[in-house]
């Protein structure tokens, strides 16, 4: 539990020269003996304790919240993180200093943003604050502690706080990750199927002429070419119909962002054509793997979320022994890497 510890900064500058107004306010009293500088003079005395005595006040009674409406958001976009001062007296500042914090502890980075509000009379004030998040992963969002400054501006309140709001990151949708997720799915990655079982990740009983309504995935492209009329592979049961996609999450921040990225898409994509999709990504904390069944997009949502919660590693040369010896059933799979240069979705055979 955070303890409220109101802890005092005090404005030197603005005393002084506070004292230097009040001093020449003094001054023209003394000199014309006018009534208006005399209320001036007596006002400004006693604005100063008023307004200290009210500004311990404030701190002890204003409290914050934060407003994500979205909790669901996609990268590069804009979004909105609502900032809500409440104040339940009436009494008032012009200055409410917010240290707002924004961290993603998947790739371990944290900004933190100074903002200044006003405070209303008995009341809320919001603020929507614009933002726009670059990479992937769940986003917390965080105040601390705030800052009260009474109206004169001599003495400023720190107030500490315990607000937290979280917001999930996701990969957009791009037409370069689209067209691989089309290669991947259809005839291009096909590796030299012939009889044998796995290649494309199903189990493949006949090949018959194309009807209208066949999935294009299960065109079986090369044969097609060869007979010059579309031949459709036959499953043996489409629920059957299975790839296996690893998200190998090794490299730096950029990599592994555009690792994810290119990987929501494909299997976006795959999911989108009927294809039922096997996630896994490896934990190397745990030095294991992670499994996911995807059917539904909101599937890939949840897997993806808890796939935040892994951690970036160096090194991926054990991926493909380790699958080996986790599924030695699998005779291919789906990895999205950063291979030779570039990201990409490569399909790579067990050993």
């Amino acid at each position: 539990m955070v303890k409220n510890r109101r802890l005092i900064k005090v404005h030197i500058f603005k005393i002084i020269t506070y004292c230097i107004l009040l001093g020449l306010v003094s001054w023209f009293y003394f000199f014309l003996r006018s009534h208006l500088f005399l209320m001036l003079l007596i006002l400004m005395i006693i604005t100063v304790p008023l307004s200290i005595v009210a500004g311990m006040y404030l701190s002890r009674r204003i409290d914050i919240d934060l407003n994500c409406a979205e909790k669901d958001i996609i990268k590069n976009t804009e979004s909105y993180v609502g900032i809500i001062i409440k104040n339940p007296t009436y009494l008032m500042t012009m200055n409410v200093k917010v240290l707002l914090e924004a961290e993603n502890e998947f790739y371990n980075s944290k900004n933190t943003l100074e903002i200044a509000l006003p405070c209303r009379i008995h009341g809320n004030y919001e603020m929507m604050l614009p933002v726009n998040l670059s990479r992937c992963g769940i986003v917390n969002y965080s105040v601390k502690k705030i800052y009260v400054l009474d109206l004169v501006g001599f003495i400023e309140y720190k107030k500490n706080v315990d607000v937290k709001r979280s917001v999930n990151v996701f990969p957009e949708a791009e037409t370069e990750y689209r067209q691989k997720a089309g290669e991947v799915g259809g005839g291009k990655t096909e590796t030299d199927e012939t009889n044998k079982k796995g290649h494309d990740f199903s189990d493949v009983s006949d090949v018959r002429e194309y009807i209208p309504g066949d999935r294009l995935n299960s065109i079986h492209w090369k044969l097609s070419a060869k007979k010059d009329d579309l031949m459709v592979k036959d499953r043996v049961s489409m629920s059957d119909e299975q790839m296996v996609v690893l998200v190998d999450l090794a490299g730096d921040n950029e990599v592994v962002d555009e690792v994810l990225s290119l990987g929501y898409n494909v299997v976006d994509s795959l999911v989108n054509d009927g294809i039922f999709v096997k996630l896994m990504w490896w934990k190397e904390k745990e030095f294991e793997f992670e499994t996911r069944k995807i059917l539904y997009r909101e599937d890939l949502k949840e897997a993806y979320t808890d796939m935040y919660e892994a951690d970036i590693y160096e090194s991926n040369d054990k991926i493909s022994e380790y699958i080996s010896g986790v599924m030695p059933e699998l005779r291919a799979y789906v990895r999205i890497c950063y291979k030779e240069g570039k990201v990409d979705a490569v399909v790579e055979e067990t050993i």
